[in-house]
């Protein structure tokens, strides 16, 4: 998840999935949306690959 500053909403945001070497498919993208309260950017995958990697949620705040 990732967090607007106090005072902010969010207007847009993604996700990735990714291992050192950069940018790696470890599953599959099952959300990828605001929180109802405006404040965040969520997202969750269902890892279906081998290995092990990093999700990096990131949120557009205004």
């Amino acid at each position: 998840m990732a967090t607007c500053p106090v005072g902010t909403r969010v207007v847009g945001g993604g996700a990735e999935s990714l291992d050192a070497s950069g940018p790696r498919d470890f599953g599959e993208f099952t959300s990828s949306l605001p929180t109802a309260d405006g404040t965040a950017y969520t997202a969750t995958l269902e890892a279906t690959g081998i290995g092990s990697g990093t999700l990096r949620v990131r949120a557009v705040c205004q």
